[in-house]
């Protein structure tokens, strides 16, 4: 137990873990939590430490799309981590921010998926335009965004009974703690509402284009 609490230790980057580090470090945690039929709220619980819940925030925004509102959904469940929008008045102009909240690695590994996961279905958008005619943008992005919130959802319930046992009472504890932070700073999470497809045919190839995409899966062990 001690062991794969110094592993926990070495894959935060507050310690100076590189992301190459912590993926090492997670894979090893893994690995004796399976072999010793352990999970990491017993780690936690052993130590006597709460998880530390931070805060990381991307670039201020004039405002987000519908779109980009369902992808901060998407990282917060494949980080575990919840997502608020913080403002401010700049020059007479209101800015927001997606700001998440979880331990140091998860917010960090949330904003570089947030990032990347963005900047792809800009990508695929501005690919998909030019073969297409009448196309609309802003459906197709909602199509490829639903279809990552989709395999987010699928990816979950693909889980064997034995990550279930190692991880489910990490989420319990993580989750509970995540709930208390945002309830004493008073932050209400981040929500969607519906939205109307206006382009059928753009939405259904973001749908297909969206399976393609790198989702990866951040790990949800510190």
């Amino acid at each position: 137990m001690d062991k794969i609490a110094k592993l926990n230790t070495m894959a935060d980057p507050l310690n100076g873990a590189t992301e190459n580090e912590v993926a090492i470090c997670n894979a090893q945690i893994k690995k004796l939590l399976g072999k010793h039929n352990l999970s990491m709220a017993q780690i936690l619980q052993k130590k006597g430490e709460p998880m530390k819940m931070e805060e990381g925030g991307a670039p201020f925004v004039s405002a987000y799309s519908k779109w980009e509102q369902l992808l901060h959904g998407v990282i917060a469940k494949v980080c575990g981590v919840r997502p608020f929008y913080s403002t401010r008045i700049s020059y007479g102009k209101q800015k927001t921010m997606i700001v998440f909240v979880g331990t140091a690695t998860d917010v960090a590994v949330a904003l570089k998926m947030y990032e990347y996961l963005r900047l792809t279905v800009i990508r695929l958008s501005r690919n998909a335009a030019r073969n297409e005619s009448g196309f609309s943008g802003n459906c197709y992005r909602l199509g490829v965004v639903v279809r990552l919130r989709q395999r987010a959802e699928e990816a979950a319930e693909m889980d064997t009974p034995e990550e279930q046992a190692a991880y489910g009472a990490l989420v319990v504890v993580k989750d509970k703690q995540l709930d208390e932070y945002m309830k004493k700073k008073d932050l209400q999470p981040s929500r969607s509402r519906g939205v109307r497809i206006e382009d059928h045919h753009s939405y259904r190839k973001g749908l297909r284009d969206g399976e393609i995409v790198d989702l990866g899966r951040s790990n949800r062990l510190v």
